[in-house]
């Protein structure tokens, strides 16, 4: 597929998730980005450095989403290393290792997965939210399990996160549909 610009104006994580639903591949955005769109007030918006997608764990999905990203000329990396080009060897060990792909343009952090801790793709798609941005339908996994994500993941930050952010998780948890 040959490269496209992004759409003039158009938020650059809009943009990606565009171009996912174009091709087919299925997503949802977790994290604290996906997080983030529970707030309610500009207030509640916890700030995050990229935008974790979530997509399923199989070779077809995971080369069409990196290289979609590489058409959109994100550079991409693999364990802290360069991935010039989305070669299938290498992105068979990549998802073997279930490794993020980091994907960064002057603009953009996409972090693109194929697991995260504590709930599996088939479930956050299965109850995902739809939020339209731009004109464009996003796909964010649900509010508690997002959190719940954080929790299993029980890494250092994550637990400081969840700390430091207490009173406006729990507000937008009592809000929640």
């Amino acid at each position: 597929m040959p490269a496209r610009s992004p759409s003039a104006g158009m938020d650059p994580y809009v943009e990606v998730c565009k171009r996912f639903a174009e091709e087919g591949i299925r997503y949802v955005i977790v994290g604290v980005f996906g997080i983030n769109f529970y707030a309610r007030q500009v207030g509640e918006i916890i700030t995050t450095a990229d935008c974790d997608m979530l997509i399923p764990a199989t070779f077809p999905t995971f080369q069409k989403a990196v290289r979609l990203l590489a058409d959109m000329e994100f550079a991409l990396e693999a364990g802290g290393e360069p991935l010039p080009t989305p070669d299938p060897v290498i992105l068979r060990g990549i998802l073997r290792a279930r490794a993020v792909v980091r994907a960064d343009t002057a603009d953009a952090r996409v972090d693109l997965c194929t697991q995260i801790a504590g709930v599996r793709f088939s479930e956050l798609w299965k109850q995902r939210r739809e939020f339209v941005v731009e004109g464009v339908t996003l796909y964010i996994g649900r509010l508690q399990q997002l959190i719940n994500s954080k929790r299993a993941a029980n890494r250092s930050k994550d637990e400081l996160f969840l700390e430091q952010h207490k009173e406006t998780i729990q507000s937008m948890l009592r809000r929640r549909p």
